[in-house]
């Protein structure tokens, strides 16, 4: 499971390289893409969480709403 984790990051990683190409990005962000694409996963991670928190009323819902997006996205 975890193999094809890091096969789905790395293959968005591929497609967020592209998109700053296709948008003539500067070269400092070319530079570092892999820091910039990181803090981005992990800001989705944390937009995920926040629906959570909006969306489940139950708090064991929530935690293991919560623990399934952290498998999910930060491993």
């Amino acid at each position: 499971m975890i193999l094809f984790q890091k096969e789905q990051w790395e293959k968005a990683y591929e497609d967020w390289i592209k998109l700053l190409q296709r948008a003539n990005a500067e070269e400092e962000m070319l530079g570092d893409p892999k820091a910039i694409w990181d803090e981005a996963w992990k800001q989705a991670s944390m937009i995920c969480w926040g629906i959570v928190d909006e969306s489940v009323k139950v708090p064991e819902q929530r935690k293991e709403a919560h623990d399934k997006i952290t498998f999910r996205l930060l491993k």
